[in-house]
């Protein structure tokens, strides 16, 4: 895996495969660093796919692509509000297209009746586990 090092005395620590969240424990173990060291742990290579589902639970609107581009706009208004080095410092990540937020914020801009009926979000991953 190729990671970006977002600076400071950040270390970066790769875990792939499916099993991320298992091996996690042993990872930081064996990464060796001290609990102030870790800004965050972060599991790459999801695309997500929020499911918007009505008070009642149910699904009102298809769900978003996982690779839509769509979003470019949700991302630069984060980066104007929130400052991208402050967006960074918070997720170590910046604002990206396929993030479930910058989606949110889509359907916010763009379908504000759909806006008014989300209660939850699921992604669609855990609907398929959950199936």
């Amino acid at each position: 895996m190729r990671h970006l090092k977002m600076g400071g005395p950040n270390r970066i620590l790769s875990i792939g495969g499916g099993r991320a969240a298992l091996r996690s424990r042993k990872a930081v173990h064996q990464l060796n660093a001290k609990p102030d060291e870790i800004a965050c742990i972060g599991f790459s290579g999801q695309c997500t796919v929020p499911v918007m589902l009505d008070e009642a639970g149910t699904s009102f609107a298809p769900p978003s692509s996982g690779a839509t581009k769509r979003t470019e706009k949700q991302c630069t208004d984060l980066e104007q509000t929130f400052g991208l080095a402050h967006i960074i410092q918070l997720t170590c990540n910046p604002p990206l297209t396929n993030f479930t937020l910058t989606k949110l914020l889509w359907v916010r801009d763009n379908e504000p009746k759909n806006w008014a009926r989300i209660r939850h979000v699921m992604s669609l991953r855990t609907i398929f586990a959950i199936a």
